[in-house]
Order: C-alpha cells, then structure tokens, then sequence
C-alpha cells in the first residue's frame, strides 16, 4: 500500500521537473533567438560558421600547402 504512493509521489515529482526543466530550455532559446545568437536545442552553436575563412587556417601535417583545383 505505502509504495504505491512512494512509486506515486516520484512519479509526481519527476514528471514536474521534467516539465520545468523543459520551460527552462524554452525560456533559454527564446532568449538566445531575441538577442540574434544561433543554437540548437543542446545550447551548442549550430556551426554558421565561414567554411572558407576556417579552411584557409588549416594546414597539412606536414605543413605543405595542397592546391584544391
């Protein structure tokens, strides 16, 4: 009888955190939206990114630099 309720109450108490926990990552993007800033659901940075600038950083190991055309 007693752990029904126990089974019961955790079940109550876990299901609201998950609902405030999912309000507190709504708030959290809709924040980062109003300020302009590009995330996805993990708070991580979706990658716009310029491709080329980051290419042209990178280097072979060796330290050569290969022609891509």
């Amino acid at each position: 009888m007693y752990g029904r309720s126990i089974i019961g109450s955790v079940l109550l108490v876990a299901g609201l955190y998950n609902v405030l926990w999912g309000k507190s990552r709504e708030d959290k993007q809709q924040a980062a939206a109003a300020a302009g800033e590009t995330t996805d659901s993990g708070g991580r940075d979706n990658g716009n990114v310029d491709v080329e600038k980051n290419a042209a950083a990178v280097q072979p190991a060796g330290g050569e630099a290969q022609s891509l055309t």
